[in-house]
C-alpha cells in the first residue's frame, strides 16, 4: 500500500532555512565583492591570535572523536582555502582518513562549496558569514571556524552540518544585532528546529542507540542520516526540511539505507525529545539490539539520486516499501497536537515570551509533585491560531498515491546506474 501520513499545513511551508538562505544569497549578490582571502585572514586573526601577513604561517591541531584521526601541525590558512575551492594548484599534505575527502593524504576542493542558489557559491556565502561576524559577534567566530576547519578532513555529510549550523547561527545572531536580513515568524524558526528534532528522536536515535559501540558507523550514521531520511521526507511527504539536500553528491548515504526490528524496544522518553542521542535515556536497554539488515535501495542502488527519482514514480519492491514505512511512519507520528503543543509551549517560555503570565497559564502543574505537569492542548492550539496565525487542525494528507510497481532490476542494470 502507498506511503502516507497527515501533516498540518504549516509544517509544509518553507521555514526559516530556506527562507533565511533565499535571502542571505540576494543580500551577497546585490553587494560589493567579496575577497574569500581578506575575509578568511581575517577570521584568522581573530581565532588564532596572529598579525597581519603572519597568516599563512599559522598551524594547528585538529582533535577528531577518533584520536586515530587527530590532524596534527596543519597548515589552516591553505587546507582551508583549498577545500573552499578558492587556491588552486596547492599541494597541502594532511594526515589520511579512510573513508573521507582525504583519503588520499593531501586537502581537496569540496564540491559542496560549489553550489549555487541565485547565482552565489556556497563559498561566497560561507565568506560573507564569516565576515559579518568578524564585524558584528567575534565571540561567535571560533566556533564557527573550528567546525568550518575540521569539516576539510571528513566528508560531504559533514560540511551539510556545518554549513546548516552557519545559516542558523547567523539568523540568530541577525535578530540580536538588528541586522536581520528576512522576516521570518518565529514559528518558522521553531517549526525548523521540531523538524530536525523529529528525525533524530524517530529515526536517527535508535540507529545511533545501536551503533553506539561501532565508531565508523555511528560517525557515519550522524554525517548522512539528514542526507538520506530528510531527502525521503522531502519527496515523499513534501515537506521542506531544514537540512542540504545533496542527493547529488553524497557517498554515504548507504550507512543510513537500515532501520533497527523493533522500535518500540529503544522508544526515548518524550522528555527526551529531539536530544543528542548523548544524553537521552530509554524506558528499556535490551541486551541485544536487533538490527534489520540493510534495506534493499542499498543492493539497488549505487546513486541517491537516481533511488530518489524511482521512489517519486512509486519504482520499488514491495519489500523496499515496507523497509521505508516503518521509519516514516514514526516521524509523521510526531506532528500531532499531543507532541506538537508542550514542544511548542516549552519553547516560548524559553524566551522571553516566558514573562508572559498568560502562556504559564497553559501549563497546569501537580500540586503534589511540582515535577508533573499538564498541557492544555486545546488552549495552547487556541494561542497557537490567534498569536500565530498556526492552525493545527488545517491538515492534509500527503505522500506516495501509487502503489509500489514491484520492479525486478538486474545486477547488470544496478551496476550499470
Amino acid at each position: 500500500m502507498p506511503i502516507m501520513a497527515r501533516f498540518p499545513v504549516a509544517f509544509l511551508q518553507p521555514g526559516m532555512y530556506q527562507l533565511h538562505l533565499g535571502a542571505l544569497s540576494k543580500t551577497v549578490k546585490a553587494g560589493k565583492f567579496l575577497n574569500v582571502d581578506s575575509i578568511v585572514k581575517g577570521a584568522m586573526r581573530e581565532v588564532y591570535h596572529c598579525q597581519e601577513g603572519e597568516e599563512k604561517t599559522v598551524t594547528s591541531d585538529v582533535h577528531a572523536d577518533n584520536p586515530s584521526e587527530t590532524q596534527r601541525d596543519i597548515e589552516v590558512y591553505n587546507v582551508l582555502m583549498v577545500t573552499l575551492g578558492e587556491l588552486k594548484g596547492v599541494y597541502t599534505r594532511v594526515k589520511a582518513v579512510a573513508g573521507t575527502d582525504i583519503d588520499l593524504g593531501y586537502a581537496v576542493p569540496c564540491k559542496f562549496y560549489e553550489r549555487a542558489i541565485n547565482g552565489v557559491s556556497y563559498t561566497e556565502i560561507v565568506a560573507f558569514i564569516l565576515g559579518w561576524f568578524l564585524e558584528h559577534a567575534k565571540e561567535h567566530l571560533p566556533d564557527l571556524f573550528i567546525q568550518l576547519l575540521e569539516a576539510s578532513f571528513n566528508c560531504i555529510g559533514r560540511h551539510t552540518q556545518v554549513f546548516e549550523h552557519f545559516i542558523a547561527t547567523h539568523y540568530t545572531s541577525s535578530q540580536h544585532h538588528n541586522t536581520d536580513f528576512s522576516t521570518i515568524s518565529l514559528f518558522d524558526v521553531w517549526a525548523d528546529a521540531f523538524k530536525k528534532q523529529a528525525l533524530q528522536t524517530a529515526i536517527l536515535n535508535p540507529l545511533l542507540f545501536v551503533f553506539r559501540k561501532k565508531y565508523s558507523v555511528f560517525e557515519n550514521i550522524e554525517a548522512h542520516g539528514g542526507s538520506f531520511w530528510g531527502s525521503l521526507i522531502r519527496v515523499i511527504f513534501g515537506m521542506p526540511m531544514p537540512l542540504e539536500d545533496v542527493r547529488d553528491i553524497d557517498k554515504g548515504w548507504e550507512w543510513v539505507a537500515q532501520d533497527i526490528a523493533d522500535p518500540l524496544v529503544l522508544k526515548p522518553c518524550m522528555s527526551n525529545f529531539g536530544r543528542n542521542i548523548r544524553d537521552i535515556r530509554f524506558e528499556t536497554i535490551p541486551q541485544d539490539s536487533p538490527v534489520e539488515r540493510y534495506m534493499d535501495v542499498r543492493y539497488r542502488y549505487t546513486s541517491l539520486k537516481v533511488f530518489l527519482k524511482d521512489v517519486r514514480k512509486s519504482r520499488f519492491t514491495a519489500e523496499e516499501e515496507r523497509q521505508l514505512r516503518g521509519p516514516l511512519t514514526r516521524f509523521a507520528s510526531l506532528f500531532t497536537p499531543e507532541v506538537i503543543c508542550p514542544a511548542f509551549l516549552d519553547y516560548l517560555i524559553s524566551r522571553e515570551e516566558g514573562l508572559d503570565e498568560d502562556l504559564r497559564l497553559l501549563i497546569v502543574i501537580d500540586p503534589d509533585d511540582p515535577c508533573k505537569v499538564r498541557y492544555n492542548i486545546p488552549a495552547i492550539q487556541s494561542m497557537m491560531k490567534n498569536r500565530y496565525g498556526v492552525d493545527l487542525t488545517n491538515v492534509i494528507t500527503t505522500g506516495l498515491t501509487k502503489e509500489p510497481e514491484g520492479v525486478r532490476v538486474s545486477c547488470w542494470s544496478i551496476f550499470s546506474r
